[in-house]
């Protein structure tokens, strides 16, 4: 089992179909952030973008404004690729702890179809703010599909989210159905990263930690891509350490570090909501441990 975010952890199951997926994802996981204008405090977690798969097909954001549409749509895909990423609102998965809560962007795996039901894979497995959130693989009615993709608009900071999930800005259609369709790709650059963004860890998460002491109330929006950063950064160490890396107490000290970031900003908020104001010492804290033991990490390598 991965432990990534939704985003990440659909595109797994997605591309484990027809290739190893982790020599895929592990070697572009990194953390950096935007600075400036529209971009401040965007996250990007993937270098180079996850978009591009290996046989030189290109996942893009697809829509439609009807249900006819938006199933004929994911049928094709199915027809051509045996399964599709679709995004679709966590409020609206009855085995989600957000059901009938806010609405969030979360990705799905549909791997087929069987009369009026849909097959779904859904292997996100993750401890969230409103609770667990079990991975399911079974069956929904195209009532429940259709009630789940097509969704409300986004809170901004869901759609800005939902835009970096490859790792750069993708357009997604102003349609309320949206799936991931696969194209031809066509040999171009690597897309290098704008101007304004952080990049080197050490500058991230020295930027981060001055923000937050700063504008305690940003934990509220940006703790969903620090605890995406903090189990993306896991699963790499872990899979690099599984394959003989050296430095393993090293690396065992960088995992725990992170391991305890997302705690420390559900607290944080947790505070904020309780007593007004986030209480944002530990993560600060945190922040600082993890500086620390990604440096040691660096100087045993």
């Amino acid at each position: 089992m991965c432990e990534l975010s939704c985003y990440t952890t659909a595109l797994h199951r997605y591309l484990s179909d027809e290739w190893d997926a982790d020599p895929i994802l592990v070697p572009g996981i990194r953390l950096a952030v935007g600075t400036k204008g529209p971009d401040r405090l965007a996250f990007s977690h993937h270098q180079p973008s996850v978009d591009r798969l290996p046989d030189g097909t290109v996942l893009r954001y697809a829509g439609a404004a009807t249900r006819d549409d938006a199933l004929d749509g994911l049928l094709s895909a199915l027809d051509r690729h045996g399964r599709v990423v679709v995004q679709v609102d966590l409020a609206r998965l009855a085995w989600s702890p957000r059901w009938s809560g806010g609405a969030t962007p979360h990705w799905l795996v549909v791997d087929g179809r069987s009369s009026a039901h849909w097959q779904v894979h859904d292997p996100f497995d993750a401890a969230l703010i409103d609770g667990a959130h079990p991975p399911y693989r079974g069956s929904m009615t195209e009532a429940e599909l259709c009630a789940a993709l097509f969704t409300h608009a986004w809170p901004p900071a869901q759609r800005r989210r939902a835009a970096m999930a490859f790792g750069h800005r993708a357009a997604i259609p102003d349609k309320p159905a949206v799936w991931l369709e696969r194209s031809a790709g066509h040999q171009v650059a690597a897309a290098s990263d704008p101007d304004g963004w952080l990049v080197e860890l050490d500058d991230v998460l020295t930027f981060l930690a001055d923000q937050v002491a700063h504008d305690p109330s940003c934990i509220q929006n940006i703790h969903d891509d620090l605890w995406a950063a903090a189990r993306h950064r896991v699963y790499a160490l872990r899979n690099a350490d599984a394959a003989g890396a050296c430095c393993h107490d090293a690396v065992s000290q960088v995992i725990a570090s992170w391991a305890a970031l997302p705690r420390a900003t559900y607290v944080a908020i947790e505070t904020s909501r309780r007593r007004g104001g986030a209480r944002v010492s530990t993560v600060l804290t945190v922040l600082r441990s993890i500086r620390e033991s990604e440096e040691a990490l660096r100087q045993c390598r």
